[in-house]
């Protein structure tokens, strides 16, 4: 299961203006190593790893996104409620701006500012906290895939292996956050996709 995405603070971009103002994620053995396939001279091979599928489902990566749910998933939860408390108190005031007296109105603004101040204190600091622990728990992957791509491309003989992240272009992820590599493709052959041999090797050494 796909760890929830922190609550996004599109829905309140104009609070600012409006407070001035206005009322804003036992296996297979590790197959052996192949002697690099010749390649004439002069000859390109290309291939790509969908990146975000290693990520998502390597036995490493579910783990990863396992133990950032549980030590996050709660409180993720909770500055969402408070965000939608936010986003409702502020379609309130929007409605009665018009027949509040002017110190009512003043009153409620304030005490809008201090809700959102608080808010966003706590937003910044767990965020803080979550991107220091979502670092340490996937940043050893990004050595550990490296390798096993540059195996592959050795082995194989491969010009180059492309990153391409197709899972993420349909769906959310919450390791799709941390971008090991450039993508750069405007074309591929679904042949050439070597994400599966890259997942295997990748969890037969975690099994």
């Amino acid at each position: 299961m796909k760890i929830t995405h922190w609550l996004s603070l599109a829905s309140l971009a104009g609070v600012v203006l409006w407070l001035a103002g206005g009322l804003t994620f036992a296996g297979p053995p590790a197959p052996a190593p192949q002697p690099a396939a010749p390649r004439s001279a002069g000859a390109v091979k290309l291939a790509y790893v969908d990146f975000q599928q290693v990520l998502d489902t390597s036995v490493v990566g579910k783990k990863a996104q396992d133990e950032l749910k549980k030590k996050f998933g709660s409180t993720q939860d909770l500055l969402k409620q408070k965000g939608q408390e936010l986003q409702d108190l502020q379609t309130q005031l929007e409605k009665q701006k018009d027949v509040l007296s002017t110190i009512a109105l003043e009153e409620k603004k304030n005490l809008f500012a201090a809700k959102y101040k608080s808010y966003m204190q706590q937003k910044m600091m767990l965020q803080e906290q979550y991107n220091n622990e979502f670092i340490k728990l996937v940043k050893p992957m990004q050595k550990e895939i490296s390798d096993i791509i540059v195996a592959i491309g050795k082995e194989k003989g491969y010009t180059m292996i492309f990153k391409y992240d197709v899972s993420a272009q349909t769906e959310d992820s919450e390791l799709a956050e941390f971008l090991f590599f450039p993508s750069a493709i405007a074309y591929f052959d679904a042949g050439v996709n070597i994400t599966t041999e890259v997942l295997a090797r990748y969890d037969a050494k975690h099994r």
